[in-house]
């Protein structure tokens, strides 16, 4: 366990230089494979070594490396791939503020702001490059919970749909594609207009979405029967949470739905589930955390929206349905 971060440096290394996709058509030489990513040849035979002991390559009676099973979700363009997910995981921005999570313990400040100077969601504002990198990221991860959400809850009943704090758009996307006759709203800050716009079109839905771009501090779109927020709360702290929430009910009509797709703690004493990593991720990066339904139903309430129900999926995430009264 104290040197699980050597696994994960791999894996990440792994995506960084797209050793799948580059082994996808078969075995390669390590002299070979530093051509095709651009790597130092004797280095990167070290790390295709370490590769093969966590069974992600296999080496050839020749020398060559192979692509094992275990490796394949490491293809970027695999379904259900984790070349996003894992390339995000080694940036300086997920790596560094874990390294930093004493100093938030300490203080009760998040990691990433106390090595930025910003927010997360400022910062990639400023960084075009680790935001493209933190959009594919938390795209691969949305199409996951797209389409266990989708599974899961019945949107039939709806004729629009407004993604709030969308991003890409995937999820948007994911239930406008199991729901031909729905319509709906990408909404997000400007920076991922241009992202969102690409994926849309790519999915096939670019005719039912548009992309609104706003702040959900301050309000978010109208006339909308169905407002999702995925992965959004657990990002801000109570008070921020408070200010979306209230953005929601200035704009929902009494028949509209809001349904929250997110992480549920379990309650003290109950049986622990990964949400308590993601509850310490958000230590890190965000400043907010996971929270039960006990705390989701009082956000709720204080912003004028009662807690219908919790409908589980089958990933780590629900979709917690309220109402406004």
């Amino acid at each position: 366990m104290i040197t699980a971060f050597r696994v994960s440096d791999l894996v990440a290394t792994a995506a960084e230089f797209r050793l799948a996709d580059h082994l996808a058509d078969g075995p390669k030489s390590s002299t070979e494979l530093a051509q095709l990513c651009g790597a130092h040849a004797p280095t990167l035979r070290r790390v295709l070594r370490a590769l093969t002991r966590i069974e992600l390559l296999r080496q050839e009676a020749d020398g060559r490396f192979a692509l094992e099973p275990l490796g394949e979700p490491l293809r970027s363009e695999v379904p259900d791939s984790l070349y996003r997910m894992a390339r995000l995981w080694g940036t300086d921005l997920f790596k560094l503020t874990w390294m930093r999570l004493p100093h938030s313990v300490r203080t009760g400040q998040s990691a990433q702001e106390y090595l930025f100077g910003l927010r997360q969601f400022d910062y990639l504002a400023t960084q075009p490059e680790v935001a493209s990198i933190f959009n594919d990221g938390m795209l691969a991860g949305t199409l996951t919970v797209g389409a266990a959400v989708v599974d899961a809850y019945n949107f039939a009943s709806f004729t629009t749909i407004a993604d709030v704090g969308g991003g890409s758009g995937a999820l948007a996307a994911t239930v406008l594609g199991a729901y031909p006759e729905l319509r709906g709203v990408v909404f997000d800050l400007p920076f991922c207009r241009e992202g969102a716009l690409e994926y849309l079109a790519s999915a096939g839905v670019s005719d039912r979405c548009q992309f609104v771009s706003g702040d959900f501090f301050a309000s978010v779109p109208t006339a909308i029967d169905a407002y999702l927020l995925k992965f959004i709360l657990h990002d801000w702290e109570d008070e921020k949470c408070a200010q979306i929430l209230k953005s929601c009910r200035a704009a929902v009509s009494a028949g509209s739905r809001l349904l929250l797709v997110e992480s549920v703690l379990p309650p003290d004493g109950g049986p622990l589930t990964d949400a308590v990593f993601g509850d310490v991720t958000m230590i890190v990066h965000t400043g907010g955390r996971e929270r039960t339904q006990a705390e989701y139903a009082s956000l709720l309430e204080a912003a004028g929206f009662r807690l219908t129900r919790v409908v589980p999926t089958r990933v780590a995430q629900s979709v917690i349905e309220a109402v406004p009264f």
